[in-house]
């Protein structure tokens, strides 16, 4: 009897923490526009803040996609950039958010490699984002399992072997602690 509980909790966990995120991401886009929703309805209207986002969303991808939106945008974007504090903060935001998705096919991020670190013989998973003049390479080594945190070290391009494997492979080797592996052959 143990064992069956112990299978269905397995089973089931990996639903309960999709479920969790999901939740935590509604809850906090949906949040957002609740207080305009309330003083124009007198009460809170669950799922109309995400829709209006996602909504908002659409809206100012598909502005943007004109020569006019494009031209407004890049002005307004100059001038968040000379606001203080916030500007320099969104700046950065901006560049890692388009580092990380241009093409659609993870930017930045879309060469998976293995980097000697921290020492010699050791291999660390990494996305390649940058090739230096001096021959040398930036890598960003995300921490397991949240890879929204880790270190970006410079390294000689010898000592980075680049594989053959997707970003969203890596991802899932990176968040599951390498538990959900595909093969990784270091050549």
């Amino acid at each position: 009897m143990k064992d069956v509980i112990k299978e269905g909790f397995i089973l089931f966990l990996p639903i309960g923490i999709a479920l969790f995120i999901f939740k935590f991401v509604f809850d906090t886009l949906d949040g957002v526009p609740q207080p305009i929703i309330e003083a124009i309805f007198d009460r809170p209207i669950i799922g109309l803040g995400f829709v209006t986002i996602l909504a908002f969303s659409l809206l100012m991808g598909l502005l943007t996609a004109t020569v006019v939106g494009k031209s407004a945008y890049g002005k307004m974007e100059a001038y968040i950039a000379l606001i203080p504090f916030f500007g320099p903060v969104y700046v950065v935001a901006k560049q890692v958010v388009s580092a990380a998705t241009d093409g659609g096919d993870g930017g930045a991020f879309s060469q998976v490699v293995a980097v000697e670190y921290p020492s010699e013989g050791i291999h660390s998973l990494g996305f390649l984002t940058k090739r230096l003049s001096d021959g040398r390479v930036m890598v960003y080594i995300p921490s397991t399992p949240m890879p929204n945190t880790g270190v970006l070290v410079m390294v000689g391009a010898d000592k980075v072997t680049e594989l053959e494997m997707s970003t969203g492979d890596a991802m899932r080797i990176i968040t599951s602690a390498g538990v959900v592996s595909p093969d990784v052959r270091l050549g």
